[in-house]
C-alpha cells in the first residue's frame, strides 16, 4: 500500500461535500441512522462527520497519521484512528458494522493483498459499499474494471460501483 498523502485535501469542510450529498442520497446512507458504520480509508473524515451530522453512528480509519492530527474539521477524537486495512482490521469483532464502505481504497493495495482485506472486511460487515476509481490508473497501484472486483471474493449482496457515477454492480 502507497503512504496515503492527502495534501491536495484543503482542511476546509465546505471543499468536500459536492461529493458527499450525492453519496449519500445515491445509496440511502439517511436508512442507517442510529446504525454503526465505518469508512475505510477515510481521509480527513469528511464522510464520517457528514454521517454523523445525520445521526449515523459513524467512524474512520485510514492509514495517515496526517488524517488524524489535521482534519480541521473537529471530530477525531473518539471516531477515527489511524489503522492498517491490511492488519487491523484483525481486533474488530466479527459483523460489529451494520455498513462498512470505502472510497477509492482498495486500488491503493496490491493485487495479492486484496483477497487478505476483502476477507476481513467480510467477516467484520453487515452490509458492504465499495467505490472503485476506474479511470485514472496513474494515481493508484491497482485500477480495475468493476467486473474484474466483483469476482474478487466480496460478501453477497455488497454493492460496487465505479466514480465518479456510481455505476456499478451488487455480488
Amino acid at each position: 500500500m502507497h503512504p496515503a498523502g492527502y495534501s491536495h485535501y484543503r482542511n476546509s469542510w465546505g471543499v468536500r461535500t459536492h461529493r458527499i450529498q450525492p453519496f449519500i442520497d445515491h445509496f440511502s446512507l439517511t436508512d442507517y441512522i442510529g446504525k454503526k458504520v465505518l469508512e475505510l480509508g477515510c481521509a480527513k473524515g469528511f464522510f464520517v462527520k457528514a454521517l454523523r451530522d445525520l445521526g449515523v453512528n459513524a467512524f474512520g480509519m485510514d492509514i495517515s497519521a496526517y488524517v488524524v492530527v489535521d482534519t480541521g474539521i473537529g471530530y477525531v477524537d473518539g471516531y477515527m484512528w489511524q489503522g492498517d486495512v491490511r492488519t487491523d482490521l484483525a481486533i474488530i469483532k466479527n459483523k460489529e458494522y451494520d455498513l462498512v464502505y470505502s472510497i477509492e481504497l482498495f486500488e491503493c493495495l496490491t493485487e495479492a493483498e486484496v483477497g487478505g482485506v476483502i476477507s476481513e472486511v467480510n467477516r467484520i460487515a453487515k452490509k458492504q459499499i465499495h467505490l472503485f476509481e476506474t479511470i485514472s490508473p496513474a494515481a493508484y497501484y491497482l485500477v480495475k474494471p468493476i467486473s474484474w472486483w466483483a469476482t474478487q471474493g466480496f460478501a453477497r449482496k455488497t454493492i460496487l460501483a465505479g466514480t465518479p457515477g456510481f455505476e456499478g454492480v451488487v455480488v
